[in-house]
């Protein structure tokens, strides 16, 4: 099993780092509690980390997580602004 750092930013104006650490054999989406990081209320706050990139975790064993957070049906949440900016042309 490898240790897994999953980290996103929240919902705040000024968004803020947030992370949780689970154990497993591969890197997968895994969901979260949205209503604690402003991406969700408390009728409906069950949001979803969809992995976008790992590293290896130079610190332990184990892999940085870098997550977009999006709904179920796999729309990105409003304050998925990497979705935003993937999306503009560059050409």
């Amino acid at each position: 099993m490898k240790r897994l750092e999953y980290i996103w930013l929240d919902g705040n104006e000024t968004p803020q780092l947030r992370s949780k650490t689970r154990f497993a054999e591969e890197i997968t989406e895994w969901n979260f509690d949205g209503g604690s990081t402003k991406q969700g209320s408390l009728e409906d706050s069950d949001r979803m980390l969809k992995p976008v990139r790992s590293y290896k975790d130079p610190f332990v064993d184990g892999y940085l997580v870098l997550c977009e957070v999006c709904y179920h049906d796999g729309t990105p949440h409003e304050s998925n602004s990497r979705n935003a900016l993937m999306s503009l042309d560059t050409s």
